[in-house]
């Protein structure tokens, strides 16, 4: 799945509703407030817009907002439900420093339930991009995460791959509970040689905190 799928079919939707109504990207811009170029890379499946973007154009097209972000087939939606993206590739090599994102700078993608399975329509599954090739015996180089957040280590078993971070630099990497060494473990799974694990004793001050477990991905296709 290339970009997520998600602004192909919202600049669909969106540009057959002005049609519909016989606007141009100009005249939806002026009526909403937003800009012309902003308005036409929607329409154009360039980007995607958050979501109070989107209930503004539903409510001015009299719609719900479902008639603008689902795929359509023959005029019967496809289940489909939207999750928060991380606009941040994630290193699935060296911890990589991610800036901090407050939740109002969060996108929001639409994922057909037939790609998230049995996650579909989880709230608490955001979306990511994994970068680099620690984990590409799994996790190839670009591809979309699901990570489900994760309260206690203790739910976690060993070989499970999580996204963690320690003084803000983020990773991803297979997880182990060495409970004898009293030490987490976060190993790499590659092909490639030069890889190392990252070791944080039970006891050390800067204790890496685990972010999420990764609960799928979907590799990003040439």
């Amino acid at each position: 799945m290339s970009d997520l799928g998600n602004k192909a079919i919202f600049g669909k939707n969106l540009t057959e509703m002005m049609n519909q109504r016989k606007m141009s990207v100009t005249d939806l811009a002026s009526a909403l407030g937003f800009s012309t170029s902003t308005v036409w890379d929607w329409a154009n499946g360039k980007t995607y817009p958050r979501i109070d973007k989107i209930e503004m154009m539903a409510n001015y097209f009299g719609v719900k907002k479902s008639a603008l972000v689902e795929h359509h087939d023959n005029g019967v939606p496809l289940p489909i439900h939207t999750y928060p993206y991380i606009p941040a590739a994630i290193s699935a090599g060296t911890p990589t420093e991610v800036e901090a994102i407050t939740p109002d700078q969060l996108e929001q993608v639409a994922i057909p339930d037939a790609v998230m399975g049995k996650w579909a329509g989880h709230t608490d599954v955001t979306l990511m991009r994994a970068n680099g090739d620690s984990m590409n015996r799994v996790i190839p180089n670009g591809s979309l995460i699901g990570v489900r957040g994760v309260d206690d280590p203790a739910d976690l078993k060993d070989g499970d791959i999580v996204v963690f971070d320690c003084d803000g630099e983020y990773a991803v990497k297979r997880f182990f509970n060495d409970r004898t060494g009293r030490a987490y473990i976060f190993q790499p799974d590659s092909s490639k040689p030069g890889f190392a694990p990252i070791v944080r004793r039970y006891d050390d001050p800067d204790l890496t905190n685990i972010v999420g477990k990764v609960v799928l991905y979907v590799v990003e296709l040439a």
